[in-house]
């Protein structure tokens, strides 16, 4: 089984080395490090450049590079339970500020998304000038097709808030 790290830079120099050599500790050597670089303007692809000289097992990836308007993508079909920040936090208070469920509470959409149309949304909402190339990294055979979790506590929580 080969197993895929993803991870995103930008203007991150500082700790990188050691973020990236921590990562690499902790795969095989048949596993990879996919780094995508928002366009960093300090020592930050500098230093990655240097540790993929000494590992192939790293890959670089960089955003808006030289005027690119694409950025490699799965294939964006897994479905997962998505949450934005501002609902998580929101849940979570209502979980604590209660005593009327116990036991494990979910905090989650209870709902699956797909993966390309929770992406498309952000660079859209965000009005960032980047298309997906789909396919680029191939889906995984012991990726999830979908994952999301049960909301039924969740919900009866929120009733009474």
């Amino acid at each position: 089984m080969k197993v895929s790290v993803a991870m995103t830079t930008y203007n991150g120099d500082r700790f990188l080395e050691q973020q990236i050599l921590s990562i690499l500790n902790q795969l095989t050597a048949n596993d990879e490090l996919i780094i995508s670089d928002n366009n960093s303007k300090d020592e930050t692809c500098k230093i990655i450049n240097q540790i993929i000289q000494k590992d192939k097992r790293v890959k670089l990836y960089k955003c808006n590079e030289k005027g690119k308007k694409e950025f490699p993508f799965t294939q964006g079909l897994n479905q997962f339970d998505f949450l934005d920040y501002e609902e998580f936090c929101n849940q979570v208070v209502n979980i604590v500020s209660q005593t009327k469920v116990n036991g494990i509470i979910n905090v989650c959409s209870g709902r699956p998304e797909k993966l390309a149309d929770r992406v498309e949304c952000f660079i859209e909402e965000n009005h960032y000038n980047i298309k997906l190339k789909y396919g680029v990294f191939p889906n995984r055979p012991y990726d999830s097709k979908a994952i999301w979790e049960d909301d039924y506590k969740l919900k009866l929580i929120n009733t009474d808030c």
